[in-house]
């Protein structure tokens, strides 16, 4: 018998917000606690949907993981602790 062994994605409901790959460039997306999209970022690469979701994420005081979603596969990831160096001067 085969191993079927596949790697689980995180699913999508466990997690507010969402940077996505698409085809025309990234898109973060900000659910509210009903899972209704709330706010719609797009950018043209990476590292602009990061810093949207990071902003996206002070302005939403949301303090948890966020899901990335891209043609690598999925993974989970602390936005506060990587964009923790870029954070603006107070």
């Amino acid at each position: 018998m085969p191993s079927s062994k596949r790697s689980k994605r995180p699913p999508r409901e466990n997690y507010r917000l969402v940077i996505e790959e698409r085809d025309s460039g990234w898109e973060v997306v900000f659910f509210d606690t009903e899972g209704r999209v709330q706010h719609i970022s797009r950018s043209d690469n990476e590292i602009g949907a990061l810093r949207g979701a990071y902003f996206m994420a002070r302005y939403y005081h949301y303090e948890r993981d966020v899901l990335i979603r891209s043609r690598h596969g999925d993974k989970t990831l602390d936005i506060e602790e990587l964009m923790r160096d870029r954070r603006p001067m107070q």
